[in-house]
C-alpha cells in the first residue's frame, strides 16, 4: 500500500522513525507554489526480544501499514506542537484516496478484525477531496502563521525572551509579509536597563513593560502630544446635522 501526504507548509519538517528505518523528510514551501507530494510505502519493523531462556534475543519482524504510517507522521506535525489545533495548524495533510464502504443505508462496514473497509475513490470523488483539504490547508496554514507571529511579538517585549524566538515565527512573518522589528537579531548594543526596576529593555522602550514606568520622558510627551492633538481635531471636526426630507403640504 502507499499514502501520499501533501503540504503548502511554510516551513520544512522532518520524521524519523528508526524502528523500521523510515526517514520523511518535508522541504519548505515558497509562497505560491504547488503543494509538495511525499510518499509512504508499507515498511517492516524489526525488533528484538528475549528468547525462552531470557538471554537470547530473537529478531522478530512486523508489518507496518502505510496508512498507520502516515497518520503517526501527520500528528507528529499537525497536533503534536502547542498552540496546534485542527484550525490552527501546519498546511500538511494526508491525501485521500479512497472512501468508506458502506451499506444501502449507507453505514460504514467492517472487516473481520473490525476495521473499517475502504474502496478506491473514483476520479470525481479524489478531485472533490483534495479540493476540500487544499482550502482547509490553506485557513490552518494561515492561522497557524498568526499564532507563530502573535508569539513573537509576546517574546519580543522582553530582551531576556527575544533568544527564543523560533526560526519558524521569523519564517511565517516573512512569509506573510509582517513586519516585525524582531526580525532582526537584538545586540547588546540594542539593551538598556530600566533605571527604576533594573530589568533589561530594549534601547527605543518609551514604557518599561515590566514596571509600567516612562523610561524616556521625550519620546513619550511627544507621543502624548500628537494624541492629545488627533483628539482634538476631531472634537472641533464641525458636527452637520441630518439631511432631512421636506414635507410637502398637502393641498385639498
Amino acid at each position: 500500500m502507499t499514502k501520499t501526504i501533501a503540504s503548502i507548509y511554510f516551513v520544512d519538517v522532518e520524521a524519523k522513525r528508526p524502528l523500521y528505518g523510515g526517514y520523511y523528510r518535508i522541504p519548505a514551501i515558497k509562497k505560491g507554489s504547488e503543494p509538495f507530494l511525499l510518499r509512504v510505502d508499507d515498511k517492516i519493523q524489526r525488533s528484538q526480544e528475549p528468547g525462552p531462556d531470557g538471554k537470547t534475543k530473537v529478531s522478530a519482524r512486523y508489518p507496518v501499514d502505510a496508512r498507520d504510517i502516515a497518520d503517526d507522521i501527520l500528528r507528529e506535525w499537525t497536533r503534536e506542537t502547542v498552540g496546534m489545533t485542527p484550525d490552527c495548524r501546519p498546511g500538511i495533510w494526508i491525501v485521500r484516496d479512497e472512501v468508506p464502504v458502506t451499506d444501502d443505508q449507507g453505514r460504514p462496514e467492517f472487516d473481520a478484525d473490525k476495521r473499517p473497509m475502504w474502496r478506491p475513490a473514483t476520479d470525481t470523488e479524489r478531485a472533490e477531496m483534495w479540493a476540500e483539504d487544499l482550502a482547509a490547508a490553506r485557513i490552518a496554514n494561515a492561522n497557524w502563521a498568526d499564532y507563530l507571529i502573535r508569539q513573537g511579538d509576546l517574546l519580543a517585549d522582553d530582551p531576556k525572551q527575544r533568544i527564543l524566538i523560533s526560526g519558524p515565527m521569523k519564517i511565517a512573518a516573512r512569509y506573510f509579509g509582517r513586519d516585525r522589528e524582531w526580525l532582526e537579531e537584538l545586540k547588546d548594543n540594542d539593551i538598556k536597563h530600566c533605571p527604576y526596576c533594573t530589568k533589561a529593555i530594549a534601547v527605543h522602550t518609551v514604557k518599561c513593560p515590566h514596571c509600567q514606568e516612562v523610561v524616556d520622558v521625550e519620546k513619550y510627551a511627544k507621543l502624548q502630544a500628537q494624541r492629545d492633538a488627533a483628539v482634538e481635531a476631531a472634537r472641533s471636526e464641525p458636527v452637520r446635522p441630518p439631511v432631512v426630507a421636506a414635507r410637502q403640504s398637502a393641498r385639498v
